[in-house]
């Protein structure tokens, strides 16, 4: 598991680890990363996954620049889940299926 931010550059054909600062989330896999605009700044909201953290948790990467970004916690969510897809459609994302530990296999929105 890992909680590193790669890049590659199209333009360049070339991989880099950009600077980060925050507060990082977990080590994780089988999340989410989902591109989204607030207020004509992108970012991207990494959600869910598995990881040693008992906490369902949502964060946010802030791209201050392609070479400079920040993570911040936004919360800690009551929907626990790995292995499911994240949408956007409108103004929301759309979380769907998914599951939890490997036990309980969700189909809800």
């Amino acid at each position: 598991m890992h909680n590193d931010v790669i890049i590659y550059d199209i333009s360049d054909d070339s991989w880099y680890k950009p600077e980060v600062e925050g507060d990082l989330p977990p080590k994780s896999m089988l999340h989410t990363a989902t591109k989204v605009k607030k207020d004509g700044k992108a970012m991207m909201l990494i959600f869910g996954g598995v990881s040693k953290s008992k906490d369902g948790y949502v964060y946010v990467l802030h791209f201050k620049t392609m070479k400079c970004m920040e993570w911040a916690k936004i919360d800690n969510v009551n929907y626990k889940r790995c292995g499911h897809t994240a949408n956007i459609l409108g103004k929301a994302i759309f979380l769907f299926g998914g599951n939890y530990m490997m036990s309980s296999y969700f189909n809800d929105v």
